[in-house]
C-alpha cells in the first residue's frame, strides 16, 4: 500500500536495469574489499576500539536516526522575510558598484580594494573594524549593505527544507569522530557552522522568534537578515508535546588544560567558583576582581581561551578580532607574556610534550607523560594515548632541524596529514600536541557526559561542539539539573587528574544561542 503523497515503489534488477545491475554488483564488491583493507589496517594499528567508543558510535546513530524536530512554519517565514531584504540589498549594492554579483567575495573585494579597503577578507570581524576608519562614501555604504546581508547565512533555511523527512525531523546530520582529535562534525545543514548572534539580537531572541513567526517582524536597529540569521537555530525545535534540554560543558578546555598540566593556581580557581577570566586580568592590570569591567572582562576570556597552546602575539592579535576585540601590539604581548607568568605549569607542559613526541619518534619507544603515552615503536605512526584509552594518530613521523627563537638549531617532529590540496608535511610542535590532546580529553568528558545522560534516559538527538541536547515529553521527571549532573560527572579515568568540571544551560521549546 502506498502511502499519500508518497511516489509508487519500484525495483530495479538484473532483468529490467541490467547494465546498472552490473556496475552496482561491482561497486558491492569494491565496498567489502575497501572494508576489509580498513578492518586490516586497524587490527595492525593495535588501537582497538575501546568500550567507551563502541557506546559513542551507538550514540551517533541513534542520534542520527532520531532526527531534530524543524519548525517548518518558522523556517518558511525567516526564509520569506530574508530572501527579500537580500533581494533589496543586493540590488542596492550593485547599483553602486556596477559589480554583476555583490555576492561574490572576490567580485566584492575587486571593486573595494582599489579604493581603500585594506582586508583580505570580507566576514564579519573585517567589515566591522573597517567600519570603523575613513573610508570613501561608497565603499562605506556598501560595507553596511554587505554588513547587513551577513553573508549567506540565511541560504541554510533552504537547505533545512531540503533536507526534512516527511514526518519533519532532520536527520543523518552528524558525523561520528568527523575531527582527528575525535569530536563530531556536521553535514548536510552543518548544525555545527551555524552564524554567530548579533549581541543586540541574543538578547532579544524570544522576541525576534516570536515575531518572524507570526509574520509580523519589522526591522528596528537590527536588520531583518541580521535578525534571522542571529536566531536561525530555532528552526531546531522540540516536537509537538515535548521541550529541548540543552546542557553546554563550561569552559571545558582551559578546565582539561589546568587539570593535564597540574595548574594549581588555575584549578583552585576553578574549585572555589571564582571567575578565571576576572582574577587572569585583576592580576595583569593590578586591580582589585570587583573593579574589572565587562570589557575588560572580555579580554581575559580571549586570554584564558586563546593562549592556551603556545599562541604567539600576532597570531593572538588575530585570534582576539574574531571574537571582536581589537589589541594593541603592546597589550598583545603583554597578554601573552602575562598568562605565561601567571600560569608557568602551561608552557613547562608544552615543553614536557613536545620533548616526549621528539624522544618517541627518535628511539622508536614509549614515553610516559602526564597521564600519557607516546608511543613511537611503530616507524610509520607516532601515537598518543589518552587518558581515555584511545589513541591520536600522526602518520609518517620523522624528525627534521629548524630554528627556534634564540636562534639555535634542535630537533622538529614533522608527520604526514591529507587537506584539501592532498598529502602535506605538517609539523607537530609543543601548542600543537597540547591542543589536540586537550580537544581530544574535552572530547571524551563531552562523551562521557552523554553516555551518562543516556543512562538516566535522556534522548539525545543533537551534540554541537561541547553541547548536548536531548529531547524530553513535557511531563518527564527529567530536567535541566539532571543533565548537567551527568555532564560534569568526571569519568572513572579521569579520577586523580584534578578535573574540576561544571556545565551550565537552559530549557525550551527550540535551540539557542
Amino acid at each position: 500500500m502506498i502511502k499519500e503523497g508518497h511516489s509508487p515503489v519500484y525495483f530495479k534488477d538484473w532483468n529490467t536495469h541490467p547494465a546498472e545491475w552490473a556496475a552496482f554488483c561491482e561497486y558491492c564488491k569494491q565496498d567489502v574489499a575497501a572494508e576489509r583493507a580498513v578492518h586490516y589496517a586497524a587490527v595492525s594499528l593495535d588501537s582497538p576500539m575501546t568500550e567507551g567508543e563502541k557506546l559513542a558510535f551507538a550514540i551517533d546513530q541513534r542520534m542520527n536516526e532520531e532526527g531534530i524536530y524543524i519548525d517548518q512554519v518558522f523556517v518558511e517565514q525567516a526564509k520569506k522575510l530574508a530572501e527579500e531584504e537580500a533581494n533589496q540589498l543586493v540590488a542596492q549594492m550593485k547599483e553602486i558598484t556596477g559589480v554583476d554579483n555583490p555576492n561574490s567575495g572576490p567580485q566584492l573585494k575587486a571593486w573595494l580594494k582599489p579604493r581603500g579597503y585594506m582586508y583580505d577578507s570580507l566576514d564579519v570581524e573585517h567589515v566591522e573594524e573597517a567600519l570603523k576608519k575613513d573610508l570613501d562614501p561608497q565603499v562605506r555604504q556598501v560595507l553596511e549593505l554587505k554588513e547587513k546581508l551577513g553573508g549567506s547565512a540565511y541560504k541554510k533555511l533552504q537547505g533545512i527544507q531540503d533536507r526534512i523527512g516527511p514526518d519533519g525531523r532532520l536527520r543523518d546530520q552528524f558525523v561520528y569522530h568527523g575531527a582527528h582529535t575525535g569530536r563530531w562534525s556536521g553535514r548536510g545543514v552543518q548544525p555545527h557552522n551555524l552564524y554567530k548572534p548579533d549581541k543586540a539580537a541574543s538578547k532579544r531572541t524570544d522576541e525576534f522568534v516570536q515575531a518572524i513567526k507570526a509574520g509580523t517582524f519589522k526591522p528596528d536597529t537590527i536588520s531583518t537578515m541580521v535578525a534571522v540569521a542571529s536566531v536561525m537555530r530555532a528552526s531546531f525545535a522540540a516536537a509537538p508535546g515535548c521541550k529541548l534540554v540543552v546542557g553546554d560543558l563550561s569552559q571545558i578546555e582551559s578546565r582539561a588544560l589546568a587539570a593535564l598540566a597540574q595548574c594549581k593556581t588555575m584549578i583552585d580557581a576553578y574549585a572555589q567558583g571564582h571567575d578565571l577570566y576576572k582574577e587572569f586580568m585583576s592580576w595583569l592590570l593590578e586591580k582589585p576582581v570587583d573593579q574589572i569591567d565587562s570589557d575588560e572582562r572580555a579580554r581575559g576570556k580571549v586570554v584564558i581561551l586563546g593562549c592556551g597552546y603556545s599562541m604567539g602575539w600576532k597570531k593572538f592579535m588575530e585570534y582576539a578580532l574574531t571574537f571582536g576585540i581589537v589589541l594593541s601590539e603592546h597589550d598583545a604581548k603583554a597578554a601573552v607574556k602575562g598568562f605565561r607568568e601567571k600560569y608557568p605549569e602551561i608552557p613547562q607542559l608544552w615543553r614536557e610534550l613536545n620533548n616526549a613526541a621528539i624522544v618517541a619518534v627518535k628511539s622508536h619507544r614509549r614515553i610516559y607523560v602526564k597521564g600519557l603515552v607516546f608511543d613511537g615503536a611503530d616507524p610509520r605512526w607516532l601515537r598518543i594515548k589518552l587518558p581515555s584509552g584511545r589513541y591520536l594518530h600522526y602518520f609518517k613521523p620523522f624528525l627534521t632541524q629548524t630554528e627556534n627563537w634564540r636562534g639555535e638549531m634542535e630537533d622538529q617532529v614533522c608527520y604526514y596529514a591529507f587537506d584539501k590540496k592532498g598529502m602535506q608535511v605538517k609539523r607537530l610542535y609543543g601548542g600543537l600536541i597540547t591542543e589536540n590532546v586537550i580537544q581530544a580529553i574535552s572530547r571524551d568528558i563531552l562523551l562521557n557526559g552523554m553516555i551518562e545522560a543516556e543512562r538516566a534516559w535522556f534522548k539525545l538527538i543533537m551534540t554541537v561542539h561541547d553541547e548536548i541536547v536531548a529531547e524530553v515529553p513535557l511531563d518527564s521527571l527529567l530536567n535541566l539539573e539532571m543533565l548537567l549532573k551527568c555532564m560534569s560527572a568526571c569519568p572513572d579515568w579521569g579520577a586523580g587528574m584534578g578535573f574540576v568540571l561544571a556545565a551550565e544551560g537552559y530549557e525550551s521549546p527550540y535551540y539557542r544561542k
